[in-house]
């Protein structure tokens, strides 16, 4: 595979066990030094083989932020072992006899699939929050743009082609909700998932605000940890 990998561009570090994975692992983070795109790991299922070491170092690697798909290159293919390499955060399985063009592609893939460089636009108000925002989300890897007149947010909504929209749903001149009714008639961004930011937790306005097209809700105060986990799992079912 790394004869493969180098014939296309593609930067490729091999280690041999967990352990010396995460203490490489532990040196580029306190280095500042880049982290992987995509990793691969060769599990075995066989008996008397490390595989919970492995499992864990999956996780290890989903918790990471922003996270970084694991591609799991087993050595049998069953239903229980495809469920344990998830329930663990892995992003693909394949088997051992996939060749290295396959794994390649799958690898390309998943990195297309990351949260590395993803547009977010967050239209909303309050000014104080829209300058928190791109500091709080900054370790997911998005590309965040802030607006906070909505009078502007059909213009910059096709200068910027989001992924992935955020709306406050009372702002002056224009209302999320009306924003998001806009949007929802048009046959591009019909389909855009729309996460809304509201002060109110009645049912009368989240009945609403589902009502217009919106994806999901999070209640204000903002929690930045939780407005992130809530874009990378709309981000996930978009793909």
């Amino acid at each position: 595979m790394t004869v493969e990998s180098n014939n296309q561009g593609i930067r490729t570090k091999v280690i041999p066990t967990p352990e010396l994975v995460r203490d490489w692992l532990k040196t580029q983070q306190s280095s500042n030094e880049g982290l992987p795109d995509v990793v691969v790991l060769e599990v075995s299922f066989a008996e008397n083989a490390p595989t919970l070491e492995y499992l864990g170092l999956i996780a290890e690697f989903k918790l990471l932020t922003p996270s970084i798909p694991v591609i799991v290159v087993a050595d049998r293919d069953r239903f229980e072992d495809r469920l344990l390499i998830t329930r663990h955060g892995g992003k693909f399985f394949l088997t051992q006899s996939v060749n290295p063009s396959q794994i390649i592609a799958v690898c390309q893939k998943a990195r297309q699939d990351s949260s590395l460089g993803k547009k977010i636009m967050i239209v909303d108000d309050d000014i104080d929050l829209l300058k928190l925002l791109p500091t709080s989300l900054k370790p997911c890897g998005f590309k965040l743009t802030t607006l906070d007149d909505p009078r502007q947010f059909w213009d910059v909504l096709q200068a910027v082609v989001p992924d992935l929209l955020v709306l406050d749903i009372e702002m002056p001149h224009l209302s999320g909700i009306e924003l998001c009714r806009v949007l929802r008639t048009h046959s591009y961004w019909n389909r855009l998932p729309v996460v809304f930011l509201s002060v109110h937790q009645d049912e009368v306005m989240s009945s609403e605000v589902f009502a217009s097209g919106a994806n999901d809700l999070v209640n204000k105060p903002v929690i930045a940890r939780h407005l992130a986990r809530r874009i990378l799992n709309h981000l996930e079912l978009k793909r």
